[in-house]
């Protein structure tokens, strides 16, 4: 599980913290528990089914991509 937050502003950097869930009963425990831990902020659930096997995302997506940074040019 992936749970972001904005380093500052919203239209700035994001931190993410990634969570490996096991000995869940089942995966509404391991929503509930990621509603209640993102406090409203974007998260993400996946699945695996070993540590060597591609995750799934269940639910979520990251931050929001489209925000446009104008970087200044300048002449030296």
């Amino acid at each position: 599980m992936r749970l972001w937050s904005p380093l500052g502003s919203p239209h700035a950097a994001w931190a993410v913290d990634e969570w490996t869930i096991v000995d869940a009963r089942d995966v509404l425990e391991v929503l509930e528990w990621a509603n209640e831990a993102a406090d409203g902020a974007p998260l993400e659930v996946f699945t695996q089914a070993s540590a060597t096997s591609p995750r799934l995302r269940l639910l979520g997506e990251g931050p929001p991509t489209d925000v446009r940074v104008d970087i200044p040019l300048t002449s030296s």
